[in-house]
């Protein structure tokens, strides 16, 4: 691909609907490549060689080209056309989104969310999710874009290690019929205090909207509903601080045993 055209198409893939129409994402940075090519899922390399100063940069850019993968070597003044990042690394791919089917799910607890209006939020629930042992996240119909620059960013990578799916409710909801997963709405009003009794075996968290919480529709279609006990005068967390709160009850137990077996 020649630069002028790699160029055009990293400034493109800045939307998401041209993000969806190719299938692909524009990443830099020698950690998020690191992580991305982990997942198999870079596509093409961009090096600019001036720029690119890291000794754990240039390992990885040597590693990528021993792979096969195709590069495209490029200007100082063109890497830094198409970077958004405070720093121009010289080391950038062009990726696959590594988009996850239901079955293809952990064990670990579930975070499922309709809509996230923060894209920091939602990277910072991504790395929660990947960090605790979380299961996996299913974004619940169109809106929400884990894919885009600022959320990649907020999960450090860790977009690419956790298992991430996109569904319907109706095809949610056939696939939790087949299954021992409980879903619990995370609601301030939650019939469930967090801690006071013990979580099930397998569960799911949905998690609402920053400002109007979980839709009503979106409840028919939980088992139960759960509450963090609040002592403060704050009677709420933003919701990448409650989902972590609630992934770490959910995980606390299998890491405490973990830590005490190794």
């Amino acid at each position: 691909m020649r630069p002028d055209a790699l160029l055009a198409l990293a400034r493109r893939l800045s939307s998401r609907r041209e993000r969806d129409q190719h299938g692909l994402l524009f990443i830099e940075g020698v950690r998020f490549l690191h992580c991305a090519a982990r997942a198999g899922a870079i596509q093409r390399v961009v090096e600019s060689k001036a720029l690119l100063r890291s000794p754990a940069g240039q390992r990885l850019a040597r590693q990528l080209r021993r792979r096969g993968l195709p590069c495209t070597r490029v200007s100082p003044e063109q890497f830094r056309a198409m970077s958004t990042a405070p720093r121009a690394s010289g080391l950038a791919a062009l990726a696959r989104p590594p988009w996850s089917t239901l079955d293809q799910l952990g064990t670990g607890p579930l975070l499922l969310l309709r809509a996230v209006r923060a894209d920091g939020n939602l990277g910072t629930l991504i790395r929660s999710a990947e960090a605790l042992g979380g299961g996996g996240l299913v974004c619940v119909g169109p809106s929400i874009d884990p894919w885009s620059p600022a959320v990649v960013r907020a999960s450090m990578g860790a977009v690419f290690d956790l298992p991430i799916v996109r569904t319907a409710p109706t095809a949610l909801l056939d696939w939790t019929r087949s299954r021992p997963l409980t879903l619990l709405a995370a609601r301030a009003e939650g019939a469930i205090a967090l801690g006071a009794a013990p979580l099930p075996p397998r569960v799911g968290f949905l998690l609402g909207d920053e400002r109007k919480g979980v839709a009503p529709e979106d409840l028919a279609w939980c088992d139960g509903s759960v509450r963090i006990p609040m002592v403060g005068a704050s009677d709420s967390l933003n919701v990448a601080q409650a989902g972590t709160v609630l992934l770490y009850e959910a995980t606390r137990g299998p890491a405490v045993k973990k830590l005490t077996e190794s």
